[in-house]
C-alpha cells in the first residue's frame, strides 16, 4: 500500500489500524507519506502511489474536480468540516467562545509547517512534527492551533479540547483520489474502509 495523507490525525489513526490488521501478513510493504494536495496528486499520478487524501477549501472544489477528471482520477469525499480551535483543557479558550480573531492575539499559535489561517503573526511557533504540536498544547495552556476533526481518544490522550470558533467559518473538504484504471485492490479497499470509520469517529 502506498498512500499520501494530509496533516489529519484521523487519517494517521486509519493508517495505524491498517498496519495492525496487516501485521500478520507474510509480506508487508507500506508507504505512508504526509503531503499537501498538489504533492499528493503528484505522488498518485507520477510516483506510484495508490491513494491520496486531498484537503482543500470548499471554494477550490471546481479546480480539483476538473484537474482530477482530466487525469482520470476517481474522487470520493471523506469529510467536510470547518477548522476548530485545539487547546489544552485548562486553557481559558476551552471555556470561552471566540467571536473575533483578534481575541487570539494574546495567545501563542502553533502551526504545522507553513499552514495558517488569517490572524496576527507576532505569536507563532512553527512545528514540523505532529506529536511535538500536541506536546506543546498539552504543556502550554496559552497555546492553540487550528485543527480538523479529531478522534476522541487523541483528545483524551493529550488532554485537549476541540472547540468550534464562530469567528472562523472556512469550509474545508477531505477528498480521496485514486486512478480510475483497474479498480481497487483489497488492501486499498481495506484502507478506505478504515479511513471512513475513523472519520465517522471524529469530534466535529
Amino acid at each position: 500500500l502506498r498512500v499520501a495523507l494530509p496533516h489529519a490525525t484521523y487519517a494517521s489513526y486509519a493508517a495505524v489500524d491498517f498496519l495492525q490488521q496487516a501485521a500478520g501478513n507474510e509480506q508487508l510493504r507500506v508507504h505512508i507519506r504526509e503531503a499537501g494536495s498538489m504533492e499528493g496528486l503528484d505522488f498518485v499520478l507520477r510516483r506510484g502511489y495508490h491513494l491520496a487524501l486531498l484537503r482543500y477549501a470548499e471554494e477550490d472544489e471546481d479546480y480539483y474536480s476538473r484537474y482530477c477528471a482530466r487525469r482520470g482520477l476517481h474522487r470520493e469525499q471523506i469529510m467536510e468540516f470547518e477548522y476548530r480551535l485545539l487547546v489544552n483543557r485548562d486553557s481559558p479558550l476551552a471555556r470561552h467562545e471566540v467571536h473575533d480573531l483578534a481575541e487570539l492575539n494574546r495567545y501563542t499559535e502553533v502551526l504545522h509547517d507553513d499552514f495558517q489561517l488569517p490572524g496576527e503573526e507576532n505569536r507563532r511557533v512553527h512545528v514540523y512534527e505532529r506529536c511535538s504540536q500536541f506536546s506543546i498544547l498539552q504543556s502550554l495552556p496559552t497555546a492553540y492551533m487550528w485543527a480538523s476533526p479529531m478522534p476522541q481518544r487523541a483528545l483524551e490522550q493529550y488532554h485537549l479540547v476541540l472547540k468550534k470558533c464562530p469567528a472562523q467559518n472556512q469550509r474545508m473538504r477531505d477528498v480521496l483520489v485514486y486512478s480510475d484504471k483497474g479498480g481497487l485492490r483489497p488492501e486499498e479497499e481495506k484502507f478506505i474502509e478504515l479511513l471512513r470509520r475513523q472519520a465517522a469517529l471524529t469530534v466535529k
